[in-house]
Parts: structure tokens; sequence; C-alpha cells
């Protein structure tokens, strides 16, 4: 009995984050007031699957806020994560002609950067948004170009 039990409360504990609640719209925002710039910035960077995942329009808004505080500050790595996120967001959302400048701005801050990660994920991310767009050559060359990086 005690062997059913603890192997029970062993299966909850390493499970447990699985089942708590995704966080709403208000809770990232009660987050984003409590932190610096490159905090907020960085949360953003962190957490655009769960922004996006939880409201396309709540997370482009923030998004665009995180790219713009990341302007200021010159701050071009984060511009560019941003960039990606915000044309992944796009086209998950169906906004395909606004998606693509995100993308492509922020591949030229990648590759001024000589961001080789960065790259490379984006390059993935492209390959899936032509392919989805039913241009499967373009779609094959940045694939490719990912797995150059």
């Amino acid at each position: 009995m005690l062997r059913g039990s603890l192997f029970s409360t062993v299966i909850l504990f390493c499970f447990s984050p699985l089942l708590s609640q995704r966080l709403t719209p208000s809770d990232h925002e009660q987050k984003l007031k409590q932190l610096s710039d490159s905090g907020k910035v960085q949360y953003l960077i962190e957490n655009n699957y769960a922004l996006y995942s939880a409201d396309y329009d709540h997370a482009l808004r923030l998004m665009n806020e995180g790219r713009d505080i990341s302007k200021s500050h010159a701050w071009k790595e984060q511009e560019a994560y941003l960039n990606t996120f915000i044309g992944v967001t796009l086209y998950l959302k169906g906004n395909y002609q606004e998606a693509l400048p995100a993308f492509l701005e922020a591949y030229a801050i990648f590759d001024s950067l000589k961001n080789y990660d960065g790259l490379a994920r984006l390059c993935n991310e492209l390959g899936v948004f032509h392919r989805r767009n039913t241009d499967a050559t373009t779609a094959m060359e940045y694939l490719k170009k990912a797995e150059q990086f």
C-alpha cells in the first residue's frame, strides 16, 4: 500500500506542471509589469508559445512592444527573435502577407550579427511558411539553408 501511494505521489509530482492551468493574457500582463525592460523582452522571448497559444492579438501587441523596447536599446538579437515570433504569430493567425516582412527583417538582423543559431531556426520557420503557402521550391531552399547553419 505504501509503495502504491509513494508511486502515485511521484507521478503526481513529476506531471503536476503539465496539469497546471495555462497563464491567461492578464496573468502575462501582471508578470510583465514587474519586470525591467530587459526582463520584459526576455520574458516575451521565452514565453512566445504560451503567449500566442492564449491569444494571437494579445501576443502580437506584447511582442511588438518588446520589439520596440529592443530597438530603443539596440538589442539587435532580441529584436530579431521577436520579429521571428511576430512572423510566426501572424502566419498562424492567417496574415501571410504581414508575416513575411517580419521574417525577412529577422533574417537581415540575424545575418548581420552572424547569429547562425537564429538563422537556422528562422530558416526552418521560413521553410514551413513557404511550404504551407504551396511554394515547395522556396521551402526547400530555406530548409537546406537551415541545415547549413
